[in-house]
C-alpha cells in the first residue's frame, strides 16, 4: 500500500521519518518553532470546521513529555497508521509504541477567489513598482533582441542560484532573496514585453571556425 509521503518544514525543507513538529534544523528560522503546516498538511486531531474535506494522510505520533507529536509514521488510511502502530507493538517492540496515536492530516485550505485576486493585484503591482525602478536607474534598453534576451536570462540565472540554494544549502540565501530575485526576474520579462515591436530582428556579423581549424591542422 502506498505510503504518504513524510513532511517537510517549509521554511528550509529539511525532511525526517521522526520529525517533531517543528524544524530541527538550527540554521533555519523556525528552529525549535512549532508549526501548524508542514507541505499543505494540518498536523491537528481534527478538520478545521470550515473545511469539509477527507484527510490526505494519517499521521502516527508519539507524545512527548511537552505534549508536542513527533511524527513517526504517515500512511495513505486510518487502518493502515494502526496496524503500523500494532507492528510496531507486537513484532518490533519498539519502546513507547502502545501510547502512539493517530492524526488526520488534511491539506491546506485554498485561498477564495477573492484573495486569490487580491493576491493577483498586489503581485502586479510588485512588479510594475520593480519596472518603474529599474527603468529610472537604467533607462536604455537593447534594440538587439538576443542582447535583450540576455538581460532576462541573466536575472533568471541568478533567480536560478537562489532557488537551488534555498533548496539544498539553505545557510546560504533565504525566501526574502528568492521573492527579489523572482521580482527582478518578472520585471526584466515585462521590459523585454514591452519592446518587441523595437526589436531589430537582423543576424549578427559570424565569423567561420572551420577554417581556422582547417587551416592549423595543415601546418
Amino acid at each position: 500500500m502506498a505510503e504518504a509521503p513524510i513532511p517537510r518544514c517549509n521554511c528550509c525543507h529539511t525532511r525526517d521519518v521522526a520529525i517533531l513538529l517543528e524544524c530541527h534544523n538550527s540554521a533555519c528560522s523556525h528552529y525549535a518553532t512549532p508549526q501548524r503546516i508542514y507541505e499543505g498538511w494540518h498536523s491537528e486531531q481534527a478538520a478545521p470546521a470550515a473545511v469539509a474535506q477527507e484527510p490526505f494522510a494519517w499521521h502516527v505520533c508519539s507524545v512527548n513529555a511537552d505534549g508536542s507529536l513527533s511524527l513517526e509514521h504517515a500512511a495513505q488510511w486510518e487502518e493502515a497508521a494502526h496496524e503500523h502502530i500494532n507492528d510496531a507493538i507486537t513484532e518490533h517492540e519498539i519502546e513507547g509504541a502502545g501510547s502512539w496515536v493517530v492524526r488526520p492530516a488534511y491539506h491546506r485550505p485554498q485561498p477564495s477567489p477573492a484573495a486569490q485576486n487580491d493576491a493577483l493585484s498586489q503581485s502586479m503591482r510588485d512588479v510594475l513598482a520593480e519596472v518603474e525602478r529599474a527603468t529610472r536607474k537604467f533607462p536604455a534598453w537593447p534594440t538587439d533582441p538576443l542582447h535583450a534576451l540576455a538581460v532576462l536570462g541573466e536575472e533568471f540565472g541568478e533567480l536560478t542560484k537562489d532557488m537551488l540554494q534555498l533548496t539544498y544549502e539553505s545557510h546560504k540565501t533565504s525566501a526574502d532573496n528568492v521573492r527579489t530575485e523572482a521580482l527582478q526576474t518578472a520585471a526584466m520579462a515585462l521590459r523585454l514585453f514591452m519592446s518587441l515591436d523595437r526589436y531589430d530582428y537582423r543576424p549578427g556579423v559570424q565569423h567561420s571556425q572551420g577554417v581556422a581549424r582547417a587551416g592549423q591542422e595543415g601546418k
